[in-house]
């Protein structure tokens, strides 16, 4: 075990240093979704234009990426449509032909172009954590160019995530909105969700958190040298782990970990983390399907020796993504406060911008 060197502990003055560091900011931030979360359904959401056609397109980049994705993944399940994501890049707008669904928290640069080619043949919604009267220019104009073509938007919490390096809140509300827009176009597939069984599901989250680093989820741990950390999902859907992986890698400072699903992990990875040790984390529910997979996956970190921390989702296996996304909150500012200085959420380097547009 190697104790990582920046790591600084917790003791008189951890309140400035959590203040210093951006780490009471994010909790406080986390701890106001249960609050946004009843502000935001008080309010109604936007009705999304029918359409004829089946061909769905949603995008996004970064945390976006993985709502755009959830949300081709539900609207799959609806007989007739043939929903795909698409990456951003430069020049390739979607068809006119096709209905868009476009993630971007700020509107960065390199999303600007696919909500500018939304608007000019005006079939499509746009999910954004932009408010109404948003500051800069050309942002505004962007989302009145939206109103005015009757483009949906959503507008989701949180008004902005300056300040620090890392985004917790916007990344929930972005799935709740994908999962909003599934119901519309498919409300026999997926049912409106009751405020309750959301806020029971918060309330209970953190207590989630505390029991998986209890039983030994470390930054010791996750940065022992040669180590190997593996994000694991039961189904062949990647996206679930990248976006936590991303998480805890943003967040921590901590080099990446392998996002792997229950298809790929017995091949390479299960061999590397055999030799060389490491952490895996396991995202679940509690569905009887899913448990001779999950055991196959105990069974081979058991047989290694393997730590394998299990984040269970009470949520029926469509809502999963809000709860495991709640839970890694609460795991993540746990660790960012063990992990101290090192994972300084203030004062980080800024790259240069890259705009792709050009």
């Amino acid at each position: 075990m190697h104790p990582d060197p920046q790591r600084k502990s917790s003791g008189h003055g951890a309140s400035s240093d959590g203040e210093r560091l951006g780490h009471e900011l994010l909790e406080q931030r986390v701890r106001a979704i249960p609050r946004l979360l009843e502000e935001y359904l008080d309010q109604k959401p936007p009705r999304i234009q029918e359409f004829v056609c089946g061909n769905i397109v949603t995008t996004g980049i970064g945390s976006s990426e993985a709502h755009a994705r959830y949300l081709a993944m539900l609207l799959n399940t609806i007989p007739g449509n043939q929903a795909r994501f698409q990456p951003t890049v430069p020049g390739e707008p979607p068809a006119s032909e096709e209905y868009s669904c476009v993630f971007s928290q700020g509107f960065s640069p390199n999303m600007r172009r696919r909500v500018e080619a939304l608007c000019e043949h005006g079939s499509g919604v746009v999910i954004t954590g932009l408010p109404r009267e948003s500051e800069g220019a050309e942002r505004r104009e962007l989302l009145d160019r939206c109103h005015r073509n009757e483009i949906p938007v959503f507008h989701i919490p949180p008004a902005g995530e300056d300040e620090t390096l890392i985004r917790m809140v916007g990344p929930w509300f972005g799935y709740l909105a994908a999962y909003q827009i599934a119901s519309q176009l498919g409300e026999e597939f997926f049912p409106g969700i009751e405020k309750e069984v959301l806020l029971q599901m918060l309330t209970g989250a953190e207590a989630k958190a505390d029991s998986i680093c209890n039983q030994g989820l470390t930054i010791d741990k996750l940065f022992s040298s040669g180590a190997t950390n593996i994000v694991l999902t039961l189904n062949s859907e990647r996206w679930h782990g990248e976006h936590l992986s991303m998480k805890m890698h943003e967040g921590l400072f901590l080099p990446k970990p392998q996002a792997e699903t229950f298809i790929t992990f017995g091949h390479g990875p299960f061999q590397v983390i055999a030799k060389n040790g490491g952490t895996g984390i396991l995202l679940r529910t509690t569905q009887q399907e899913e448990d001779r997979r999950a055991a196959s996956i105990i069974a081979s970190f058991s047989d290694i020796s393997t730590p394998l921390f299990e984040v269970i989702s009470d949520l029926p296996p469509v809502l999963a993504p809000l709860e495991w996304e709640q839970v890694m909150n609460f795991v993540v500012l746990r660790l960012m406060k063990e992990r101290g200085d090192a994972a300084d959420q203030r004062n980080f380097q800024r790259p240069a911008t890259y705009d792709l547009t050009e």
